[in-house]
């Protein structure tokens, strides 16, 4: 998921895997209304354990998914939870993969807030490419934190802390686990996170940039896009900004 490999996506991928496995995808999926056919491409990104992709590939046999990430040990996961060892998923820096493809898709994701793993540089050129490679009558459905969530270091974020048991582990995330440190002039962010794994405990820093509408907007105003809230979904994406790109 992270254009630098935080422990969380990389040597921790395994207790990643199994604490972000909180929420019913199936429904997610169904509420992002994603046509089942044949002829549909979809493309993950950010796609880490790909929960998404896999409830597609499921409930959607003949859909066309593409997984995008750049772990290793996240497409390993994703393997074990059920995508196909044969299945497209691309190991590379988002940017870069989605350059190099050849084919158009229909749908785009990028949820649980993965395009905060990107830098403001990088905002520009991901959703160009994306642009390029999104079919005329293609959307893009884009998951933001709320604004008013952040305040408070996340206090009223209800996934702050989250307690699984995966194969015979237990395993704690609190993230973030103490104060946000900001930077002055943008809303770049490092956030604080504890994990235990029964008795051994792991502190990394994820570091994140807060996107709004307005950041969206501005992008999509530059390659003829429109953008819309879909405020309907959201409660099956809940303390989240659901966003629709497209060219219509």
């Amino acid at each position: 998921m992270s254009t630098e490999l935080n422990p969380l996506y990389n040597s921790l991928a395994f207790a990643y895997t199994a604490f972000a496995n909180d929420r019913d995808f199936s429904r997610e999926v169904e509420a992002l209304g994603i046509k089942k056919s044949s002829q549909i491409e979809v493309c993950e990104l950010f796609a880490g354990p790909a929960y998404h992709s896999i409830e597609l590939l499921r409930s959607r046999c003949d859909v066309k998914v593409t997984a995008i990430d750049n772990s290793s040990l996240m497409k390993i996961e994703a393997q074990k939870l059920g995508f196909p060892e044969k299945g497209e998923y691309i190991v590379g820096n988002v940017c870069d993969t989605l350059e190099s493809l050849q084919q158009a898709y229909d749908y785009f994701l990028i949820l649980r807030y993965s395009l905060g793993l990107i830098p403001p540089k990088d905002l520009s050129r991901l959703l160009r490419a994306i642009s390029n490679r999104l079919n005329f009558s293609g959307c893009v459905f884009i998951q933001l934190h709320r604004i008013d969530l952040i305040v408070n270091d996340f206090e009223r974020l209800s996934i702050r802390e989250r307690n699984v048991v995966s194969n015979s582990r237990n395993i704690t995330c609190l993230w973030p686990s103490g104060p946000l440190k900001w930077r002055e002039d943008c809303f770049e962010v490092q956030m604080p996170v504890t994990l235990f794994v029964d008795d051994e405990r792991y502190e990394t820093v994820s570091h994140e940039w807060i996107y709004t509408k307005t950041d969206l907007e501005r992008e999509c105003n530059l390659l003829g896009m429109s953008i819309e809230r879909i405020k309907s979904i959201e409660q099956f994406f809940k303390q989240s900004c659901m966003y629709r790109l497209s060219f219509c």
